[in-house]
């Protein structure tokens, strides 16, 4: 039965990912987007400009990965009209 490595970093705290800048870069480049947290919060995502091989375009469902998890506050406003003044309208 083959042993499984186990998993590399993906997320870094601000801090260590400021000390250790070089490392974050070189595994985005190897092993894909690195998160950056601020208080506890996925904030940034380092990703490598050329991660794939020439001709290739990354899958929707690669873009999005990094932001499994993450909660973006939506707020909703009723906006489903607005009053115009048609008169004023056409100048």
């Amino acid at each position: 039965m083959p042993t499984r490595t186990p998993a590399r970093k993906r997320r870094w705290q601000l801090q260590e990912a400021k000390n250790k800048l070089s490392e974050v870069v070189r595994r985005a480049i190897e092993e894909g987007p690195q998160t950056i947290t601020v208080r506890g919060r996925d904030t940034v995502v380092i990703s490598a400009v050329h991660d794939k091989p020439a001709g290739k375009h990354a899958t929707l469902w690669e873009l999005l990965r990094p932001l499994k998890g993450l909660k973006v506050p939506a707020e909703r406003r009723d906006a489903r009209h607005r009053e115009v003044d048609f008169d004023r309208a056409g100048g």
